[in-house]
């Protein structure tokens, strides 16, 4: 019984590296190739993070920023990169559409 039990374990975990983790590797790949290719950049000022929105297969921390104009804009990006973004503080983003991609912290010219 210990050894089916150990059976049954591995065939789980082989299920769960294989599949589960193999698509959300292959759902991050295709959405950085798909997105991305007609980025924008612009300066904008972070105001703050709001919570995580799920869209195929993937989890996004969603992060409100507002533009020069004082338009607030809110950016999706990929839970994983985890970026520490501080209040008030400009960034130079790079993103398509609502899609955030890349980030500069500005420095300020005085």
């Amino acid at each position: 019984t210990l050894s089916l039990f150990f059976l049954l374990l591995m065939v789980l975990g082989d299920y769960y590296f294989l599949f589960y983790k193999f698509s959300h590797l292959k759902a991050i790949d295709s959405f950085l190739k798909i997105n991305g290719k007609r980025r924008e950049e612009a300066i904008f000022v972070f105001e703050n993070g709001k919570g995580v929105r799920y869209v195929n297969k993937l989890s996004f921390k969603e992060a409100i920023f507002v533009d020069e104009k004082g338009q607030e804009k809110v950016f999706l990006y990929l839970e994983e990169s985890s970026p520490s973004f501080k209040k008030g503080e400009k960034y130079r983003l790079s993103f398509e559409r609502d899609y955030l991609f890349g980030y500069e912290e500005e420095k300020n010219e005085e």
